[in-house]
């Protein structure tokens, strides 16, 4: 752990934590993402819609509870929080083992989105709250590169059961997952706790909220978010029913991304020290975004070859914009929060990612396999649009912020 050699000993012990927190907590979102609606839907024998519905039921749900469970995981302590989601999602996880109808799957599935939604703020709140903040950056790009480490082992595991025919294993795959999960949550035990002020003990006012260039961030990185269920979603529709692409070049393109990311991600943002750097990083990410949107949708004109090429061009180029942009997004929300409310903060933050999965199927979706070229013409301005508004919100000094007294 040379990136956190400066600090106390117990914010080292934190992060090189959080660090393998991450790995596992991202590895069991993955094998539960890959499992769950092909073993609902073919094991359990519940409609692709109801499904659908439940799914985007526990979204809603992690949105709304994001920030109340970020204000409560500032007074009992990130930890304890951190303990109590891990046995959340645990439990979530067993019941996905056990559930055999829809009332069951729908408990497991709400309970699971609030709780690895909410893990991730958390975990994210750790770093902010113990790192030194000149290395909060790189640190949290370490962690965000252990999620997509975890995320492509957990997917792997999964693929691979549903490949060797293997569902009815499914069950089993889910109770190992929360193992691992109890595994993660007991990483939280004995951490040194968060800073702490009077504005707790007093019982502090949603403070992220009035915090508007906080919030102006966060809904920029609403749009900005929408590149993962991009990913996930789009690319393996858009690829298969609109391109001469064979149809396994999306699943090639998302390890192409999880690679990327786990190569370069800490590179790139050890070079992120200040607001104009993240300025100048989400530049380079609107413009990466907005050509890959182009490149995506012109694969549609091309031969097998030249269709599958630009394809993978332009998931290198949506990855370099998901690297620079997401950079940017995270040191402008977080550099200059008060680090006695991390989970607060983060937990609102948070909730850019929900809405995203939401708006990424929900709309983005119907408007690319609608309108062609055109739509990923038009995803791609928004790309550029949330990231130019994120370049001028770093070129500007932040505000002080009250808080309460």
């Amino acid at each position: 752990m040379s990136e956190w050699q400066e600090g106390a000993r117990g914010s080292r012990r934190a992060l090189s934590r959080m660090v393998v927190a991450q790995l596992l907590g991202s590895t069991v979102d993955g094998v539960a993402v890959s499992l769950a609606v092909l073993y609902f839907h073919e094991s359990v024998g519940i409609p692709e819609v109801t499904i659908g519905l439940i799914l985007a039921a526990g979204a809603a749900a992690s949105l709304v509870l994001a920030t109340p469970l970020g204000v409560i995981a500032d007074r009992i302590g990130l930890h304890r929080m951190g303990m109590a989601l891990s046995a959340l999602s645990a439990l979530a996880l067993g019941t996905y083992a056990l559930a055999s109808n829809v009332p069951t799957f729908m408990a497991g599935a709400m309970c699971f989105f609030v709780a690895q939604v909410s893990l991730n703020a958390i975990r994210q709140g750790i770093v902010a709250a113990q790192a030194d903040p000149a290395r909060r950056i790189r640190t949290r790009a370490i962690i965000y590169t252990m999620q997509n480490a975890g995320l492509g082992l957990g997917t792997v595991v999964g693929v691979l059961v549903v490949a060797l025919n293997l569902t009815e294993y499914a069950p089993w795959a889910f109770a190992t997952a929360a193992l691992v999960a109890l595994v993660a949550g007991a990483t939280f035990i004995g951490l040194p706790a968060a800073p702490t002020t009077p504005v707790l003990r007093a019982g502090p006012r949603l403070t992220a909220l009035r915090d508007g260039r906080f919030m102006l961030v966060t809904g920029l990185s609403v749009i900005l978010f929408v590149a993962m269920p991009l990913l996930s979603v789009l690319l393996p529709l858009w690829v298969s029913t609109r391109t001469a692409s064979p149809s396994w070049l999306a699943a090639a393109g998302l390890a192409l991304n999880t690679v990327l990311i786990v190569l370069f991600q800490t590179t790139i943002a050890s070079r992120l020290r200040s607001d104009n750097d993240a300025s100048r990083f989400a530049w380079i990410g609107g413009i990466a975004n907005f050509a890959a949107c182009v490149l995506i949708g012109s694969a549609s004109l091309g031969t097998p070859l030249t269709s599958s090429l630009i394809v993978l061009v332009g998931i290198m180029a949506l990855t370099a914009g998901e690297m620079f942009g997401g950079l940017a997004a995270w040191h402008l929300a977080f550099h200059h929060s008060p680090p006695e409310l991390q989970g607060q903060y983060q937990g609102t933050f948070s909730t850019a990612y929900s809405l995203a999965r939401i708006i990424g199927p929900g709309a983005a979706l119907p408007l690319v396999l609608g309108t062609g070229v055109t739509g990923w013409v038009i995803l791609g301005l928004a790309f550029a649009v949330a990231c130019g508004g994120l370049t001028v919100i770093g070129r500007r000094p932040p505000p002080t912020i009250a808080k309460d007294s």
